[in-house]
C-alpha cells in the first residue's frame, strides 16, 4: 500500500514514476534523442525485479528485446565511479522493500534513502533504472516494459534530433547572514536536481556539493553557501539534471562580495574618561578598508541611543563637550560601509563633572506662620543645578548657635517649608546654597531672619486676693508659666463706674499690685490681663473687689499764702481722704467762703495785703473736716 511518506517523496521529486508505485500506476518514461532513446524505469513496490526488466522495442529495423539488470558492485564502481558505500546502501534499501513485514515508517525510511537513485544518474544507470538504446536510425520507436508477469507500460519516442535540457535562468545571489543565498526559477518538469558550482574570484568553477541538490516541485529552488571567506569574491552558476541523467548547460553567472554576508565589525569603546564638562571616548582603529564612517551614539538611558556625530574611519577618539555634568550618558559606536550599517557596539557609560561652585541663590525670602516658616528664592541660572541646601541657625541661643542643614537630598525647587513646633519664640536665620549635579555646593545666599507668627494668647491670670487698708488696696494674682510673657495690665473700676480703667502696667515677674490712689468708703473692682511678646492679650482674669475704710478728715496742713504784686497764691498739702476743698478769708472775726469746691490743693486771688486765709476739706460723703489754721498773706 502506498504510504504518506512515499507520496511526500514523490511529490518532492515531481515524478510519479521514480519511486515505488502501486502496480496499476507504474510509469515508464522515454526520451528520444538524435540516435538513441533513454528510458527511465520505475522502482517496484518490492524493489528491483529479480530477473530484471524486460524491454521490448518495435519500430524501424524490426523488434528487439533487452533484459536490464543492475551491475554488480565491482562493475558499478568501476564503470560509473560510484562510492561503494552509496551503492551498498541503495541496493540494501531496494532489497528491504521486498519485506512484507515492514511498517509504514520503515518503508518510508527506505524510500528516503532511495532518493539518491533519483538524483544521481550514474547510480540509476548502475542499478538499471536508466536504460539507453543507442545507434538507432531516425524514426518512431515503441517500448514496452515488463517485470516478471507485470506489464509496466509502453512508451513511444521519436529519434532524429537531440532536445537539450534547458539551462536554469535568472539565477540570483544575495547576502544573507554569513552565507550566499542563491535562488532561481524552476525549469522543466523532468528536472529532479541541480548542481551548484562556485568559482573563487576569476578562477575555475567547481561543484559545491558531492551530490546534486534535490528539487521540490512546490517551491522555487534555492541554496545557501555557508563556506565563505569574508575577504573573497565568489561567482556562482547552476546546472539542471533530469530523470534521464541529462545535465543542462550552466545558468547565468552571478557574483557576490562575501563581506556583504558578514556583519560589519564595529570597534569597541575601550576607554571612557570623565572630565570637567566633557567625556572622552577611545577605541581601536578600524582595520576594515570598506568602512566609510564611524557614528558615535549617545543616550540618557540604556538602549535609547541616537546619533551624536559622524567621524572619518580613521578616528580613534571623540570628546563629547555637550555632555550634561554628572548626568550619566550611554555611548556606543556604529560603522557603515556606504550601503550597510553595523549593529551598535556594547554600550559604555560616561559622566562628565563640573567642579565650579554654583553662584549664591538670590532674592531669599522668609515668611512665618503659626507652625512653619516658608522660604522662597530665585532659581539659579546654571543648567547643571541638581538642587539646593537650606541652612538654619537659631538666634538668641547662648554661645554660638549651631547651623543646621534642614534637608537630606538637595531640594529640586526654589521653595522650602521649615516646620517648627508651635510656641517656639526664637528667631531664626536662614541661608540657601545651590548644589550642581557633580555634588559641588556653592556660596551661601544672603541671610534672612524669620520667626513664627504667634496668634495664641496667654492664659488668663488668676486673681487670688484683694485686701484693702486705709488709703490703699493690695491685689495678688498668679499665671501658669508662660515663656513669652511680656507684661501684666491692671484694670480698676470704682464704685458706680461702668468701664474699667488701666491703672498700671507691671513686668512679667510681678505677683501683685498696691493701689494707693483710692479713697476710703469707695469700693474698687480689679482685673488683670496678661500680654505676650507678640502682643497677644489674654482674657481678663476673674474680678475681685475691696473697699478702703472711711477716715475722719483732718484739717489741711501746710497752708501758705504768698503775697505777690498782683495776687495772693494759696497752697496746702493734699489730704488722703479729701474729695474737695473750700477756701475762706477772714474779715475780722468772721470767715467768708471765697472758693470751692476745689479739686486741687491750690488757689489764687487778687492781691490783698494783710488778708488772712483758712482751708477746709470735704470727703466723698460731703462731710466737712476741721478748718485749717489761719495764715496771713505776706
Amino acid at each position: 500500500m502506498r504510504t504518506l511518506l512515499t507520496l511526500s517523496l514523490t511529490a518532492l521529486l515531481g515524478l510519479g514514476s521514480v519511486l515505488a508505485q502501486p502496480a496499476n500506476k507504474l510509469l515508464v518514461l522515454g526520451l528520444g534523442q538524435k540516435s538513441s532513446v533513454l528510458l527511465r524505469l520505475p522502482i517496484l513496490p518490492a524493489g528491483l525485479p529479480d530477473a530484471g526488466y524486460v524491454v521490448k522495442r518495435s519500430g524501424a529495423g524490426g523488434t528487439q528485446t533487452f533484459t536490464v539488470k543492475p551491475l554488480n558492485k565491482l562493475e558499478a564502481v568501476g564503470k560509473y565511479k560510484l562510492d561503494p558505500d552509496d551503492y551498498d546502501l541503495t541496493v540494501g534499501a531496494l532489497a528491504a522493500l521486498n519485506d512484507d513485514k515492514l511498517s509504514a515508517d520503515e518503508r518510508g525510511f527506505l524510500l528516503l534513502n532511495l532518493l539518491s537513485t533519483v538524483s544521481n544518474p550514474n547510480l540509476a544507470r548502475a542499478l538499471g533504472l536508466i536504460f539507453e538504446d543507442s545507434n538507432l536510425a531516425a524514426g518512431s520507436y515503441s517500448y514496452s516494459v515488463t517485470a516478471g508477469t507485470q506489464n509496466l507500460g509502453t512508451v513511444t519516442a521519436q529519434v532524429g534530433k537531440d532536445v537539450p535540457l534547458s539551462a536554469p535562468n535568472a539565477l540570483k545571489v544575495s547576502p544573507a547572514t554569513r552565507q550566499a543565498a542563491l535562488t532561481w526559477p524552476r525549469g522543466d518538469d523532468l528536472v529532479v536536481s541541480y548542481r551548484v558550482q562556485r568559482a573563487l574570484g576569476s578562477g575555475d568553477f567547481a561543484n559545491l556539493t558531492e551530490s546534486p541538490q534535490l528539487s521540490n516541485r512546490g517551491e522555487a529552488p534555492k541554496f545557501g553557501d555557508t563556506k565563505l571567506d569574508s575577504k573573497q569574491s565568489y561567482r556562482y552558476r547552476v546546472t539542471a539534471l533530469d530523470v534521464f541523467g541529462r545535465e543542462s548547460a550552466p545558468s547565468n553567472v552571478v557574483t557576490l562580495e562575501a563581506r556583504l554576508a558578514f556583519p560589519i565589525s564595529v570597534p569597541l569603546i575601550t576607554t571612557v574618561k570623565n572630565n570637567q564638562n566633557q567625556v572622552e571616548l577611545g577605541w581601536d582603529k578600524v582595520t576594515d578598508a570598506g568602512i566609510k564612517e564611524i557614528t558615535v551614539l549617545r543616550g540618557d538611558r540604556p538602549g535609547k541611543l541616537a546619533p551624536l556625530t559622524k567621524l572619518p574611519p580613521g578616528a580613534t577618539t571623540y570628546t563629547d563637550k555637550s555632555a550634561p555634568p554628572a548626568s550619566p550618558r550611554y555611548y556606543a559606536l556604529q560603522v557603515s560601509d556606504g550601503s550597510r550599517q553595523s549593529d551598535p557596539s556594547p554600550e559604555r557609560v560616561g559622566r562628565a563633572y563640573n567642579e565650579t561652585p554654583p553662584s549664591a541663590p538670590k532674592a531669599l525670602k522668609a515668611e512665618g506662620s503659626e507652625t512653619a516658616i516658608a522660604l522662597s528664592w530665585a532659581a539659579n541660572a546654571e543648567k547643571d543645578i541638581d538642587g539646593y541646601n537650606v541652612y538654619r541657625a537659631e538666634i538668641g541661643v547662648s554661645g554660638n548657635a549651631p547651623v543646621v542643614l534642614l534637608n537630606g537630598e538637595p531640594i529640586k525647587t526654589p521653595v522650602f517649608k521649615d516646620a517648627i513646633p508651635q510656641g517656639i519664640e526664637s528667631q531664626f536665620k536662614y541661608t540657601v546654597k545651590a548644589v550642581n549635579t557633580s555634588g559641588v555646593e556653592g556660596e551661601a545666599s544672603s541671610a534672612v531672619l524669620a520667626e513664627l507668627t504667634d496668634k495664641t494668647p496667654p492664659q488668663a491670670p488668676l486673681l487670688i486676693h484683694a485686701q484693702s487698708a486705709a488709703g490703699k488696696v493690695a491685689i495678688i494674682f498668679t499665671l501658669a508659666p508662660t515663656p513669652d510673657l511680656k507684661e501684666y495690665e491692671i484694670y480698676r473700676a470704682a464704685q458706680n463706674e461702668t468701664e474699667p480703667v488701666k491703672v498700671a502696667t507691671l513686668p512679667p515677674d510681678s505677683l501683685g499690685y498696691l493701689d494707693s490712689k483710692v479713697r476710703g468708703g469707695v469700693q474698687y473692682s480689679y482685673a488683670v490681663v496678661a500680654v505676650d511678646l507678640r502682643g497677644n492679650r489674654s482674657n481678663a482674669s476673674n474680678v475681685l473687689s475691696a473697699e478702703p475704710p472711711t477716715q475722719k478728715l483732718s484739717a489741711p496742713a501746710g497752708l501758705r499764702a504768698v503775697l505777690g504784686k498782683d495776687q495772693v497764691s494759696l497752697s496746702w498739702t493734699d489730704s488722703q481722704d479729701a474729695l474737695a476743698y473750700y477756701v475762706f478769708r477772714w474779715e475780722g472775726q468772721r470767715r467768708v467762703q471765697i472758693a470751692g469746691p476745689l479739686i486741687k490743693p491750690q488757689y489764687a486771688e487778687a492781691a490783698r495785703k494783710g488778708a488772712r486765709y483758712s482751708v477746709q476739706a470735704v470727703d466723698a460723703a460731703g462731710t466737712a473736716g476741721p478748718m485749717s489754721a489761719a495764715v496771713d498773706a505776706k
